[in-house]
């Protein structure tokens, strides 16, 4: 349990960097993903987590392929950029925490929930915001501080 509370003040870290400079810090990154790892090995133990990082790693990978072909599609140029290597590496480290079937559901809803945010920020500036401006390590980290501070406060009371 207080391995949840560790891994959320690299989190918390992330989280305001990314809003306020729309990007991580290596050392951000290696904080929480070693926290992220010991977490998942306590939690699940290797096998399992190694099986929940391979399964989503797969998942995240079929996605990205569909992404690039439809951004090629869409704009005929493999260079367009839509999203940072933050961003992949923080989803990256996320992979091992999950079921395949929650981590779906986190990636649609949290993705969903930061870009409707998002979307709402940039029609109050009345400004078009490209989408690699969109701080999805900010959205997706609250929304995976949430799911911690949920799991917590639940198994405190059992």
């Amino acid at each position: 349990m207080y391995m949840e509370y560790l891994v959320l003040l690299p989190l918390i870290v992330m989280i305001v960097w990314d809003i306020k400079f729309r990007y991580v810090l290596l050392w951000h990154v290696l904080a929480f993903g070693t926290i992220q790892l010991v977490l998942c090995w306590q939690r699940y133990g290797w096998q399992l987590a190694g099986i929940n990082a391979l399964m989503n790693l797969i998942s995240v990978l079929l996605i990205a392929i569909f992404i690039h072909i439809y951004v090629y599609i869409r704009f005929q140029d493999f260079r367009t950029k839509v999203m940072g290597g933050g961003d992949v590496v923080f989803i990256i480290l996320l992979t091992p925490y999950f079921s395949y079937r929650d981590f779906l559901l986190f990636l649609v809803s949290s993705f969903t929930i930061t870009l409707i945010i998002w979307g709402v920020y940039s029609l109050k500036k009345k400004e078009v915001i490209a989408t690699a401006d969109v701080p999805l390590v900010s959205g997706m980290g609250i929304c995976y501080s949430l799911l911690l501070i949920y799991h917590i406060t639940c198994s405190s009371w059992i």
